[in-house]
C-alpha cells in the first residue's frame, strides 16, 4: 500500500481486531480452529480492500502510466531468479502480487539446512519497494515516501486457496468497476504457465 492508501490508526485496530477474534477461537478440531481463521482473514481482507477502495483524499500515484509500469517491471525483476511471479495486479494506491518462493529450494533439501542464498519474502518486498519508489518518484517528479511500512502478506494453505488468491488479484480491477474483463486491464499479470478456472 501506498504511504496514504490507509490511516495507520485505522489499520492498527483492524489488525488487533483480527488478531483479538483469532485468539477467542475455542476448538479442539484442528481443522475447524483453521477453517475460522480463515474466515477472519477473509473478512480482515474484505475490510481492507474496502478502505482501499474508497474514494478519499490520497495520492493514487499509480494511475499514471509511468508509475504503474515501474511496479510491474520491479516485480518481475527478480521473477525466475527468487520466485515465480504467478499475478500481479497494480491498483491506484496499492498492489496485489502472488509469488512462489519455491524456485530457491534445491530438489535435495531435507528440510532442516539453510538453503544458501536464500532470498526471503521481507527481503525482496523491500526490493521491489526500494526500485518502485526510485522508479516512480522520479516518473512523477516527486519526493519522500511512497509506500506505508510494512506489508500484508498471507500464507497459501491448500490448492483452493490458491485458486481463489489468484482469481481474486487478477479481477481486482472488474471488482472496482474498471474493466469489465481482467485481460483488458494492462496492469495485470498472469503467469503464462497458469489459466483461470
Amino acid at each position: 500500500m501506498v504511504h496514504d492508501a490507509v490511516p495507520q490508526a485505522w489499520l492498527d485496530n483492524l489488525r488487533n481486531e483480527r488478531e483479538d477474534a483469532i485468539l477467542r477461537i475455542q476448538t479442539d478440531d484442528l481443522r475447524k480452529a483453521q477453517l475460522q481463521k480463515d474466515a477472519i482473514y477473509f473478512l480482515y481482507d474484505q475490510q481492507l480492500e474496502a478502505m482501499l477502495d474508497a474514494k478519499r483524499d490520497q495520492e493514487n500515484p499509480f494511475l499514471n502510466e509511468l508509475a504503474a509500469r515501474c511496479c510491474l517491471e520491479n516485480a518481475k525483476k527478480y521473477d525466475g531468479q527468487y520466485y515465480r511471479l504467478d499475478a500481479i495486479c497494480v491498483m491506484s494506491n496499492h498492489i496485489h502480487m502472488l509469488m512462489d518462493f519455491s524456485i530457491q529450494v534445491p530438489g535435495d533439501w531435507n528440510g532442516r539446512a539453510d538453503i544458501p542464498n536464500y532470498k526471503n519474502l521481507a527481503e525482496l518486498v523491500g526490493r521491489i519497494k526500494g526500485g518502485t519508489s526510485s522508479c516512480v518518484n522520479k516518473a512523477l517528479l516527486r519526493e519522500g515516501t511512497l509506500w506505508m511500512v510494512g506489508y500484508h502478506d498471507r500464507y497459501i494453505r491448500s490448492a483452493e486457496h490458491y485458486r481463489d488468491v489468484l482469481r481474486y488479484i487478477v479481477n481486482n480491477p472488474v471488482k472496482a468497476d474498471i474493466v469489465a474483463n481482467w485481460e483488458d486491464y494492462p496492469y495485470t499479470y498472469l503467469h503464462p504457465a497458469l489459466r483461470l478456472e
